[in-house]
């Protein structure tokens, strides 16, 4: 998947990473409730549709490669490269 130019400095991103590992706790990992936690740590920068479970699970369906991106950030514990995706400019108003 593509990224867009990042405009957060690390602490910025450090901060976001944080809440979400705070709000996932020791849950098992499910890319779909992960993806929720992301939005909702996002500020109101990614489409806040996506901090509803049902929505974010067809967005993951719908978009193997989110899916791969999720893993991934979940094994480094950083979501960076979520927030970064090319895939959110389609939901900017």
């Amino acid at each position: 998947m593509e990224t867009v130019p990042d405009d957060l400095n690390d602490d910025t991103h450090k901060a976001m990473d944080e809440k979400i590992l705070d709000n996932m706790g020791d849950d098992p990992y499910v890319d779909c409730l992960l993806l929720t936690f992301i939005v909702d740590a996002s500020n109101g920068r990614l489409d806040q549709q996506y901090a509803n479970l049902v929505k974010a699970k067809a967005l993951v369906k719908a978009n193997p490669k989110l899916k791969e991106t999720l893993d991934n950030a979940w094994e480094c514990k950083s979501f960076r490269t979520v927030r970064n995706l090319s895939l959110w400019t389609l939901y900017e108003g």
